[in-house]
């Protein structure tokens, strides 16, 4: 049983590795410069180049490619649209939660 679990671990983990690999290509395969995407028509030459600077895109690719997966492994997924802060913990979501609750409920 304890050889069947490490073997399904290990393939887990390769199918996972896999995933992340395809992830990261695809940011390759649209169209145009990825920050241009990111930022839209109305972005000016700096601004591009600012996000791509702050994205990593100036690196070499293995190096994007290091810092990505090594990142994610760490259970650092990046910044969202949302939630503009790099670090997501339970006590962040916790106390969001509760300011959102504690404002909508004199309503």
């Amino acid at each position: 049983m304890l050889r069947y679990s490490v073997k399904r671990l290990g393939l887990a983990l390769v199918i996972v590795s896999v995933a992340m690999l395809l992830l990261f290509c695809m940011i390759y395969l649209i169209p145009g410069d990825p920050a241009a995407v990111a930022l839209g028509p109305r972005a000016t030459e700096a601004m591009r180049e600012g996000l791509r600077i702050k994205m990593g895109l100036d690196k070499p690719v293995w190096v994007q490619f290091w810092n990505f997966f090594s990142a994610a492994w760490q259970g650092d997924l990046g910044r969202g649209a949302a939630v503009p802060s790099r670090r997501w913990s339970w006590s962040s979501f916790h106390t969001r939660w509760h300011s959102f609750s504690a404002g909508s409920a004199g309503r």
